[in-house]
């Protein structure tokens, strides 16, 4: 019997049978090693100590990046392997209601934009492929009226130039007092409950205080904006420091042309679940 574990950040695949075990793994290796564009040309293939593949599975420990269960769980089925998956979250409340949803500022959300909520209150993680003006932040100031007002709610930018601007527009959108702020010369996260709308370079800068690690360990919902620099080695760090459930990438383009960095960026996020042009 085969058994997916599921944890936010990395899943492992456990067989009872070792013969099993060694058979899947060999598979699971192989279907999920990507070729990198360009790495016939670097000095560790060239020296012969890299093949020029990167691993998305691991054969020793069976464990993989927790936003590839989906096309894990395909792969499996394709060979006719049955398995179940232990430790998935509950689908959220509110999930499967076909009410409309009013944000704070007495908006309603549009169709389109009300499905990708329901289908992220469902699954938890995924992609939201949103062009410009498709309404990002509306979408999250309506995942944020829907969870506990408790929660610890990140959101991650890449640039100075949307910092102000997203900030300014989700506390419009979601009516909140404030949204703590990171980056620019400030650094005031909110520690026990509430949101936070910090850029990378700044936090990345910060993940040597106990402090800050200790927020990030605390955080219940990451949201990352503009998530095709996710896998950015300082950016993919403070996502991989952060074991929030709800685990959300916005983006007109979010997956970059190297095939490795779709897949990376899959394996940090999910799979699409919603595209508006």
């Amino acid at each position: 019997m085969i058994t997916i574990k599921y944890a936010p950040l990395h899943s492992t695949v456990v067989c009872e049978d070792k013969a099993e075990q060694k058979a899947v793994f060999a598979f699971l290796y192989k279907k999920f090693s990507v070729w990198v564009d360009g790495a016939n040309f670097t000095p560790a293939y060239e020296l012969g100590v890299w093949d020029g593949y990167a691993r998305f599975f691991s054969k020793t420990s069976g464990q993989f990046p927790s936003g590839l269960l989906v096309k894990v769980a395909s792969a499996l089925l394709s060979e006719d392997y049955e398995f179940d998956v232990e430790d998935m979250p509950e689908p959220y409340k509110g999930h499967d209601s076909q009410e409309p949803i009013v944000l704070p500022n007495g908006m309603t959300m549009r169709d389109y934009q009300a499905a990708t909520l329901r289908k992220t209150l469902k699954w938890y993680r995924g992609i939201w492929k949103v062009a410009t003006n498709g309404g990002k932040t509306e979408m999250a100031a309506g995942l944020l009226k829907v969870l506990d007002s408790k929660a610890n709610i990140l959101i991650l930018v890449p640039r100075k130039v949307i910092f102000h601007p997203f900030a300014s527009r989700l506390k419009d959108s979601s009516k909140v007092d404030q949204a703590a702020m990171i980056g620019d010369g400030l650094f005031k996260p909110i520690m026990d409950g509430g949101i936070t709308v910090a850029m990378y370079q700044t936090l990345s800068s910060r993940m040597k205080d106990k402090t800050v690690k200790k927020w990030l360990q605390s955080v219940d919902v990451l949201i990352v904006d503009e998530c095709q620099f996710a896998t950015a080695e300082t950016f993919k760090k403070i996502i991989q420091k952060c074991p929030a459930n709800f685990r959300i990438g916005m983006s007109g383009t979010p997956f970059k042309e190297e095939k490795h960095k779709r897949m990376e960026v899959r394996g940090l996020f999910g799979p699409i679940l919603s595209v508006v042009s």
